[in-house]
């Protein structure tokens, strides 16, 4: 899933699934990434139609967000509608992140909207939502707590990689993603 919103970023337009049939009981396989064996949903099934609604054909990548080193944070736009997406990867402490304007809502990996104005992102994507928003006045309302991020941008700093190395191996080529998250 992580992989799917750094394509996205990367300037991948469409990703197609195929659901297959399952393969055998209690085994997972590639043919069967959505469901189990019977039909019973993978709990993937649900974040993925999160993803979709959220990504709309008509949403484009805006850039990543500097939102410290080793934190990967993209935005995405949607007409009105931006659509931020941040983790971590794994062995990554990160600080945590206040949202500083109203507009912005956090949302679990499901969908379902937090009350808390702050969180520190980890191995689980979370969405960070906003309508009628510039661009530059959503990245300004993420805050950390002792305003690393504001020092980054103000010097013109990008702690986080213009490319993710996924991106770059898929386009050069390799059948297999890197492990990198």
């Amino acid at each position: 899933m992580k992989e799917v919103r750094i394509a996205f970023a990367g300037g991948v337009e469409k990703i197609f699934y195929y659901a297959g049939t399952c393969g055998g009981v209690n085994s997972d396989s590639l043919q069967d990434v959505f469901y189990k064996f019977a039909g019973q949903p993978h709990k993937v099934y649900a974040a993925q139609v999160v993803l979709a609604h959220l990504l709309r054909p008509t949403c484009r990548f805006v850039k990543q967000l500097p939102l410290g080193e080793g934190v990967r944070g993209y935005l995405f736009r949607d007409g009105q509608r931006l659509v931020g997406i941040v983790w971590v990867p794994s062995g990554v402490k990160a600080k945590s992140i206040r949202l500083a304007n109203e507009r912005l809502h956090l949302h679990d990996l499901m969908g379902r909207p937090q009350p808390q104005r702050e969180f520190t992102p980890d191995g689980t994507p979370v969405y960070i939502l906003a309508d009628d928003l510039t661009d530059q006045a959503f990245q300004a309302a993420l805050v950390d707590g002792d305003g690393a991020l504001d020092t980054a941008r103000q010097a013109g700093q990008h702690p986080v990689p213009r490319v993710n190395a996924w991106v770059r191996e898929m386009r050069a080529g390799a059948t297999q993603p890197s492990t990198d998250n």
